[in-house]
């Protein structure tokens, strides 16, 4: 079937070769950020999302190393006095403050370039 191949060819030219991370803020970090801001919940409940390498074998392995890096981004996009961040960030709290989704397939269903801001 042509239609079906064609689907096929457009999701290998536009498969990207990273893994991607997915935080939603659970309500932890809405308390959080809330006690500092008057804030728009809708606007707190957005997702963000991290690119890796797709060459990462255990991607929850590498997120039990790297969490508080995702988890400082996280807070610096709301709030970048680090005193007032929470303490004694752990993989737990993490856990507690974020709802994580990985997905290890990525298609730019775009024509346009994707651009990087360095």
């Amino acid at each position: 079937d042509k239609v079906a191949e064609n689907t096929q060819d457009d999701f290998e030219e536009n498969y990207i070769n990273r893994s991607a991370i997915v935080l939603k803020r659970l309500q932890p970090f809405l308390d959080w950020i809330s006690n500092l801001y008057p804030v728009d919940i809708d606007e707190a409940n957005e997702t963000n999302t991290y690119l890796v390498s797709e060459d990462i074998d255990d991607v929850e392995a590498w997120l039990k190393r790297k969490f508080d890096k995702l988890f400082m981004l996280e807070l610096e996009a709301w709030h970048p006095n680090k005193k007032e961040w929470p303490k004694k960030r752990n993989y737990k709290m993490f856990n507690e403050w974020f709802q994580v989704d990985i997905s290890t397939m990525v298609y730019d269903l775009e024509k346009e370039p994707v651009s990087k801001s360095l």
